[in-house]
Formats: C-alpha cells, sequence, structure tokens
C-alpha cells in the first residue's frame, strides 16, 4: 500500500527527491557543437566536398552572370530566357502579367548583386576556378 502511494506523490510531481531511474530514461537531445580537436575525418570530408560544390556553384552563377551577348541580341543569354520562361502561364497558352513574376526576378537581381562583390572583391581563392586572391595594396 505505502509503494502504491509513492508512486501516486512521484507521478503528481510531489515525493521530495529526484528517481534516478526516472533521469536515466530521459533522452538527451541537446546538441553540442564539436571543436576542431574532436572532428572526425567524415567530418572534415563531407566540409571539404560542401566547399567544392559551393565553389564549382559559384563558378557556374558567375558564368551565366557574365555570359556574352551574341550578336547584339540580349535574348541569346540565358538569364534573360530563364525571365521569358516565367512569364508563361501554366498552361502555355498566355503570358503572365509583370507582377507574377518580377518577385522571382527581385530576388535573383538581389543576390546577383552580392556574389559580383564576391567576384570582385574576393575574400578567398578559388583553386577550382583558377581565381588567386589579389594582392591588397595599402
Amino acid at each position: 500500500m505505502a509503494n502504491n502511494e509513492e508512486k501516486e506523490e512521484k507521478e503528481e510531481g510531489g515525493g521530495g527527491g529526484e528517481d534516478k531511474d526516472d533521469y536515466n530514461e530521459q533522452e538527451d537531445t541537446t546538441y553540442y557543437p564539436t571543436s576542431g580537436r574532436n572532428r572526425t575525418k567524415s567530418t572534415d570530408a563531407a566540409q571539404a566536398q560542401r566547399a567544392e560544390v559551393t565553389e564549382l556553384l559559384f563558378g557556374l552563377i558567375m558564368l551565366f552572370y557574365t555570359e556574352d551577348i551574341v550578336n547584339n541580341r540580349p535574348a541569346s543569354t540565358l538569364l534573360v530566357y530563364f525571365n521569358d520562361i516565367l512569364r508563361f502561364s501554366a498552361d502555355y497558352k498566355s503570358y503572365l502579367p509583370a507582377r507574377s513574376y518580377t518577385s522571382y526576378l527581385v530576388g535573383l537581381v538581389y543576390v546577383q548583386r552580392f556574389l559580383f562583390l564576391e567576384y570582385v572583391i574576393l575574400t578567398r581563392e578559388y583553386p577550382l576556378l583558377g581565381i588567386l586572391l589579389r594582392l591588397r595594396v595599402s
């Protein structure tokens, strides 16, 4: 009988102290970031692979942004072509009004400004792209 009363007190939050068994049953899901010394080789390899993919993606995007205009026709570039595709309606029978796709273009131009800044004022080298860090002149 006394055991049943103790169980009821624990369930109600009473009982005075915490039971060690109850604490061990709870799983600790807190994220603790590791320091550089505790990293595993797989984590370093994943970060190196992520950096390589990011660098190649930066090169591809800058290739699109700096694409040459052929025969004085801006429609020959991929970005203008992409803009034209955004204009189509879902059934491809008509064009959408400009307000329907302008927000996509604004986001594209917004990100483009930062990428051009990185391209002009390099913060690091891009060895896979053959872009070296420029010397700083004081």
